[in-house]
């Protein structure tokens, strides 16, 4: 766990971010990296090496969304579901808002 601010709220306060490993399989994780691979280049996401998934709350990109939707859904949304209550009522409020894959590669890669 750790504490982040967010650049483009100074003045809010820090935000908790939860490193989960696990959560997606070697395969997953390659059908993943293969279709953000696939997606074409020179566009500002690659540039950026990330790619938006999900939007407030519209899938934006539906290649990586439908090899990411099953471990949404059966993993990664029950974690988090189970880490928050949210005015008691548990976590079942808890959708999926925002989805963004970032690819981290190594020097001039």
């Amino acid at each position: 766990t750790a504490e982040i601010s967010d650049p483009a709220a100074p003045h809010a306060p820090p935000r908790e971010v939860h490193l989960a490993k696990g959560l997606l399989s070697r395969c997953e994780v390659s059908a993943l990296r293969s279709a953000f691979d696939a997606l074409g280049s020179g566009s500002a996401a690659e540039a950026a090496h990330a790619r938006v998934v999900v939007e407030d709350g519209r899938v934006v990109c539906e290649e990586l969304h439908r090899l990411l939707q099953p471990a949404l859904e059966s993993r990664i949304l029950p974690y988090v579901r189970q880490r928050v209550d949210y005015g008691g009522g548990g976590g079942e409020g808890v959708v999926v808002a925002d989805a963004l894959l970032r690819a981290y590669r190594e020097e001039g890669q």
